[in-house]
């Protein structure tokens, strides 16, 4: 059986009415475009400039992937960005003609048990929140196996692109947004659950429309997939946990706390006030807190005292720089213990600065013009840098061709292999300490007597000791 050659215009139609898009009407409408001696991409473009199809849906078809453009109820209009477990989507209800923002979970990680059990808590965790400062989910369900979740479609980049875009910014618009995650995080805080990845890409700026100008709007938590939920009813953590492995590694590297870089199971709401510090300080001076690559960022988390802004720009008030060493204090216990204790102290240092904040508000439609950040980049969401330490490693549909984004989804690893990267590093880890005890000895410890077949130590003398008289 020969190839199918996709750039033949018929064949463009055939899948075009296959996607099932498009309706009769539309359908005879393109058939009747004359297009005489162009290939599909031509096909495929005049589709565009007609408003019948999205760029996103028309290389879909000219690579002949026809399925997953129609979830139920919704239409696929374009790729927005990739999570710990799937794509984002945005999409229209078809009925509605809202538009929404669907969370579609990998077919290949669906095969696995654990996985559909960690898209169930999600499910369960986002659907108890309902707060200006979270992205609301409207619904979920399962279409031709396919699991996906449908969220509010906030219109705005979030943080990382904007602090990227912008660079730091001033104090007074630093601390809205720490105090409207907080605000959100204290609604969460209350339904028990914890988000274990707060970071400047999991908190979008929306926009809103204020005398014909989008103007910032509130701040909402994205990206609950990773909330642990700590049922109190049980009083179980393991059974209220995401399933993760004991002393595991889950979260983001550039703002993880130390007790959750030791153990995920040790992370509770405190260390969420700790990533949002290192959030607020990335705000404050455009970069993260720690540099390095991942391990020498998990030291120093867990090691060096938080860094103060004023080093970066020394016009930050004092009162900033405590609260900013108390977000990020090492111990828990050091820490704002809610949510809403860091709300009331950023609200008195806002009444504190009262006039003499610094300066106006940056619009992020003035940063944004004309939504740039909207552009199909599936990666422009993350640094490599700050991705989660547990995100899996993708697997690319290379049957997509060239210039096409794929769907890359995570690829569970295997329990073996699992198990051997383990092995590996405690292996790694034990022969590096016996070096190190074995230098420190032989530099400073006593001298080690040997043993003897029978495990007795033998008895060496010393240069001052008596020796017998040798036999005459």
């Amino acid at each position: 059986m020969g190839q199918v050659d996709l750039l033949d215009p018929n064949i463009f139609l055939v899948n075009l009415r296959k996607c099932g898009l498009l309706n009769g009407d539309q359908l005879a409408r393109v058939g009747a475009l004359e297009l005489k001696g162009k290939d599909a991409r031509a096909l495929g473009r005049a589709c565009i400039e007609l408003g019948l199809l999205t760029q996103f849906q028309a290389e879909r078809i000219l690579n002949g992937k026809i399925t997953g453009l129609i979830l139920g109820q919704y239409r696929i209009l374009e790729e927005l960005g990739r999570g710990g477990m799937g794509r984002v989507y945005r999409a229209v209800h078809e009925r509605m003609g809202r538009k929404v923002a669907i969370k579609v979970l990998s077919p290949q990680l669906m095969r696995s048990p654990k996985a559909q059990a960690l898209f169930e808590r999600e499910v369960r965790a986002i659907s108890r929140l309902s707060h200006p400062n979270i992205v609301t989910a409207f619904d979920a369900n399962v279409f031709e196996g396919r699991h996906f979740l449908v969220l509010e479609l906030v219109d705005g980049p979030n943080l990382s692109q904007f602090l990227r875009k912008h660079g730091a910014l001033n104090v007074d618009q630093s601390l809205e947004y720490a105090k409207q995650a907080a605000l959100g995080l204290a609604h969460a805080h209350k339904r028990g659950l914890v988000h274990r990845d707060i970071k400047p890409g999991n908190l979008l700026i929306s926009l809103e429309e204020h005398d014909g100008k989008k103007v910032p709007g509130p701040v909402k938590i994205s990206d609950f997939g990773l909330a642990r939920l700590r049922d109190s009813s049980s009083g179980n953590a393991e059974e209220s946990s995401l399933g993760v492995e004991e002393h595991s590694v889950t979260g983001t590297p550039d703002y993880i706390s130390p007790e959750q870089a030791r153990d995920v199971h040790l992370a509770d709401i405190r260390s969420d006030i700790y990533s949002l510090g290192c959030t607020f300080y990335q705000c404050l001076t455009a970069k993260p807190p720690f540099e390095g690559n991942i391990i020498e960022k998990l030291i120093r988390h867990a090691s060096e005292a938080p860094p103060n802004p004023k080093l970066v720009k020394p016009e930050i008030p004092d009162s900033v720089v405590l609260l900013l060493g108390r977000m990020m204090a090492k111990l828990p216990i050091q820490r704002f213990q809610t949510p809403d204790e860091l709300v009331t102290e950023i609200e008195r240092i806002q009444e504190l600065l009262g006039s003499e904040g610094s300066g106006h508000w940056v619009s992020a439609e003035a940063i944004f013009p004309g939504g740039e950040y909207e552009a199909q980049d599936p990666n422009r969401f993350e640094d490599p840098m700050s991705l989660p330490v547990s995100t899996f490693s993708g697997l690319a549909d290379s049957t997509l061709g060239p210039g096409v984004s794929p769907l890359i989804f995570p690829k569970p690893k295997s329990d073996s292999k699992e198990r051997s990267q383990r092995v590996g590093i405690a292996l790694g880890i034990s022969v590096g300490l016996f070096f190190f005890l074995f230098v420190v000895f032989w530099m400073f410890g006593p001298s080690i007597k040997p043993m003897d077949k029978k495990g007795k130590v033998e008895a060496k003398p010393s240069k001052t000791e008596a020796r017998p008289p040798a036999p005459k």
